[in-house]
């Protein structure tokens, strides 16, 4: 039961973050949330702000499963990360909310500051792979795996106050247009 009820608190951070925002979040919430007392959550975990880093763990580890499988094609590769992207808003806009609420917390948290720039080194790592498979070198491929990752951010962001995607997916499109003049 102990596994199982910390992995519900930290599933129903994740939701309560993306739903309610870093204001929304309170041991009262969060113990409603999951149906336990604010002492079982405390006895789980130190301290309220100690949630959120560890929910930022399987936060980053979800993200990592909802990576796109390798392919041979760079332009392959860039459309299927831009649908996974779209994918995960469609189907799960509070996780995408939290993610942000993570960065917005981060920017004040300097210990949650600490894991998120490890999350996004694996996750930079992960495209870095992905676009070597693809035949870049391991220069250009770093340096396209980064941008490539501020560009679905961005995507990301955008598509949390626009209702329509055209735009995003068009900007994309240009994207890996452009990436394909330059790979080898």
């Amino acid at each position: 039961m102990s596994t199982d009820t910390r992995t519900r608190i930290l599933e129903a951070t994740i939701e309560l973050l993306g739903r309610e925002g870093a204001d929304g979040f309170t041991a009262s919430r969060l113990a409603r949330e999951v149906g336990v007392s604010k002492a079982t959550l405390f006895h789980h975990f130190g301290a309220l702000d100690e949630i959120p880093l560890a929910a930022l763990d399987v936060f980053s580890q979800q993200m990592l499963e909802a990576a796109v499988p390798s392919t041979s094609s760079l332009d392959e590769l860039l459309a299927a990360l831009a649908e996974t992207t779209f994918r995960l808003l469609e189907e799960r806009r509070g996780f995408v909310k939290a993610y942000f609420v993570f960065f917005a917390k981060a920017m004040f948290d300097v210990r949650l500051k600490a894991r998120l720039r490890t999350s996004l080194e694996l996750i930079k790592a992960g495209f870095h792979q992905l676009f070597v498979e693809c035949g870049l070198s391991p220069e250009q491929a770093a340096r396209y795996s980064y941008l490539t990752l501020l560009l679905l951010d961005g995507a990301a962001l955008h598509l949390q106050v626009v209702e329509d995607s055209t735009e995003i997916r068009q900007a994309w499109q240009g994207y890996r247009q452009l990436l394909q003049e330059v790979q080898p």
